[in-house]
């Protein structure tokens, strides 16, 4: 259990979210705790208390009445116990891990926090939104050069991960604009997914205007780097740029998703100003499970009336959809990509093989599919591995006894 001495360290301020009772965050150790007005009222008087019996007596005396030194010894004591063995809450990643240390990234992020003033953000957002729209608008978006040099498939890749990494910059440097610590850039697999990440859970303490700009920071840091790509391809039409401002477009969209925990979903959890959206969201089928069997857990009542009404419509329109789309992500997309690579992908290794054996270079789109293909299928198999593992080590074998 927690040392009430160590009480002290717990910090409480307000939490900005759109539940209908005022909201407080606890932090304590680098974890990040969502209560209610009374724990935080509890934490407050046990921080100013020399002693826990101190700070039941204060507590006892501040409730006028309505609560018992024992109902608050009891409650203190739960509260210690959970602050002292809550576990950090597990990541969305198959495999992790860190790349860059936060101490490093400061250097960067100190340097390049002044693009969050409005007077340079807003700009930049609406000369790159305006010349990606016309790019959108006016170019043939499909229509690809036939084959591409491997210096070029080389340099597309790499642009990638730069443009990867510099996006965790932004998201690094917003924190850095708003006076939050951020933690380290890293490398992991996040459903069948690769991807770079920030810790930047610190932005909790922010306003929800704030943290969704923290969100969208990444998105703006590869808009900047965009717009000379955009001008540069305007300029020569070289189908290299095409590439790469596609690419991006793609990425955008990616990220964007309002599902899987990207940039997207935090998007939503701040907007909605909803933590754990994703938890609270599949809350509403087993709120309907309840209803329908008429019994429900004493006490326990779902997110979707927690929250303020005017969110409530939200928070039903997502909760619904969110469980469509996984349901159709999970027994309709990962089925249906094995299935067409057990059928297309002999066909194109076969095509690449014999493009390689006569000494011409290979076109790039099979290129490209091969190795997505291969990447999308070693991940989807991995991903299922960690899955299955879990079930089969849960299972208890028993020895079937001798006949003899």
């Amino acid at each position: 259990m927690l040392a009430f001495d160590k009480m002290k360290e717990i910090e409480v301020s307000e939490f900005h979210t759109s539940n209908a009772e005022a909201t407080y965050l606890a932090t304590y150790g680098g974890k990040y705790f969502e209560i209610n007005a009374v724990v935080a009222g509890l934490l407050e008087i046990a921080k100013q208390a020399s002693t826990i019996d101190d700070a039941v007596a204060r507590y006892v005396e501040a409730g006028g009445g309505h609560y018992t030194e024992d109902d608050v010894r009891k409650f203190l004591d739960r509260c210690m116990e959970l602050f002292d063995t809550a576990e950090q809450p597990k990541r969305p990643f198959i495999l992790r891990f860190d790349l860059i240390s936060s101490e490093k990234i400061t250097i960067l992020t100190r340097k390049l926090a002044f693009l969050f003033d409005s007077r340079i953000l807003f700009p930049l957002l609406a000369i790159a939104a305006a010349l990606d729209g016309y790019f959108c608008a006016t170019d043939t978006l499909l229509v690809t050069a036939g084959s591409i040099e491997l210096y070029a498939i080389i340099g597309l890749l790499l642009f990638i991960i730069a443009s990867s990494c510099i996006h965790e910059l932004g998201h690094a440097a917003a924190c850095r604009y708003y006076g939050i610590e951020h933690g380290n850039v890293g490398f992991g697999l996040y459903l069948n997914f690769p991807v770079f990440y920030t810790d930047v859970s610190s932005i909790w303490r922010l306003k929800r205007g704030q943290r969704c700009v923290v969100n969208l920071a990444g998105i703006y840091f590869q808009s900047i780097v965009l717009l000379p790509v955009l001008v540069a391809y305007f300029v020569t039409g070289h189908p290299v740029l095409k590439y790469l401002v596609l690419l991006t477009n793609i990425n955008f969209v990616i990220t964007l998703n309002p599902f899987f925990r990207f940039d997207g979903y935090w998007l939503m959890t701040d907007l909605l100003g909803i933590a754990n959206l994703r938890a609270k969201s599949m809350e509403l089928l087993r709120y309907l499970h309840y209803r329908i069997r008429g019994k429900a857990p004493e006490g326990w009542k779902p997110a979707l009336l927690m929250v303020k009404p005017a969110y409530r419509y939200a928070l039903f329109a997502y909760s619904v959809v969110v469980n469509l789309f996984f349901g159709y992500y999970f027994f309709y997309i990962i089925p249906l990509f094995i299935i067409h690579f057990a059928e297309s992908f002999p066909v194109l290794f076969r095509t690449l093989l014999a493009s390689l054996s006569s000494g011409t270079m290979p076109d790039f789109g099979i290129v490209q599919q091969v190795a997505a293909q291969l990447l999308f299928m070693a991940i989807t198999v991995y991903f299922l591995y960690r899955m299955v593992k879990p079930l089969v080590g849960s299972i208890k074998w028993k020895r079937v006894p001798d006949r003899s």
